[in-house]
């Protein structure tokens, strides 16, 4: 009888809790980078102020890799 190494992956819960509170656009940023490959989410920062230099500059500072190379790297991402 054959019996699998590793059991069948179960699917994650569809009803997984998210967070329901309140963010600054700062902790948003800072949180959840990924997100700002989203166009509503850098058109809605866009609407507040927010530039691309200022996005990656804030997720690198809140990381503790700013630099030079890092934020080329970042903003050029953000500009795509």
């Amino acid at each position: 009888m054959y019996e699998p190494v590793f059991p069948p992956a179960v699917a994650p819960e569809a009803t997984a809790k998210l967070y329901s509170g309140k963010m600054s656009a700062a902790e948003f940023v800072c949180y959840f980078p990924n997100h700002t490959a989203w166009p509503d989410v850098i058109l809605r920062l866009a609407g507040n102020g927010w530039e691309d230099k200022l996005i990656a500059a804030a997720q690198l500072y809140f990381h503790g890799e700013a630099n030079e190379k890092n934020f080329k790297k970042v903003y050029d991402n953000l500009r795509q």
